[in-house]
């Protein structure tokens, strides 16, 4: 689980793709960044 360091939202990084990153074709391969669901706040993955 992913927690949005901007509200707190908890997420898993297959449904922030899903969902926030959608119609994103780095999503699919080579992104280092995810997407909050919640308030679209866009930051590194660790």
């Amino acid at each position: 689980m992913l927690v949005c360091p901007k509200c707190g939202f908890r997420f898993s990084k297959s449904y922030a793709r899903i969902t926030a990153c959608r119609g994103c074709t780095l999503s699919v391969s080579s992104c280092s960044s995810i997407k909050c669901p919640r308030c679209d706040h866009e930051f590194p993955l660790r």
